[in-house]
């Protein structure tokens, strides 16, 4: 079911070269996307047409796909915590919807607490452990700005 809904809310092939998603609202935080070699991608609308139905629901905002990764976004303000929260179950709910691609999570924050800070939070800890995050690979970022190159 949910696999379905997100091939539905998959938006159309794409290849341009820059892009930035970006949420309506307070936070004002943007995910850009640089694409140099035209690589083919869809943009999917997790909040506002996977997830439509279920406005309560615990969800990231978009994701990436691509043919070798899928990337989850969560735009937030400052609340660290509930971005993690929304990318992990995101990640467990639509993990096997995309096969054995490399699984990605991006929060953007307007603030954050230290890296040291965040390295011990359960939530992290949680959420790197789940897509095989660790600090070399990059798998899990969290930063107030940030422009991913595909």
């Amino acid at each position: 079911m949910i696999c379905q809904r997100i091939e539905d809310c998959k938006g159309a092939v794409k290849t341009q070269l820059r892009e930035t998603f970006s949420e309506r609202g307070a936070s004002r935080t943007e995910y850009k996307v640089y694409n140099p070699n035209q690589t083919e991608y869809h943009k999917i609308d997790f909040e506002n047409c996977v997830y439509a139905d279920r406005p309560n629901d615990t969800k990231c905002d978009f994701g990436l796909l691509t043919n070798n990764s899928m990337i989850y976004i969560e735009l937030k303000g400052k609340d660290v915590r509930k971005g993690l929260k929304q990318l992990k179950t995101t990640i467990e709910e639509t993990n096997r919807c995309f096969g054995n691609r490399e699984k990605k999570a991006r929060l953007i924050v307007t603030g954050s607490p230290s890296i040291e800070a965040l390295y011990r939070m359960p939530e992290y800890v949680r959420l790197a452990k789940s897509i095989g995050a660790t600090r070399s690979n990059k798998n899990l970022e969290i930063k107030k700005e940030f422009t991913e190159t595909i």
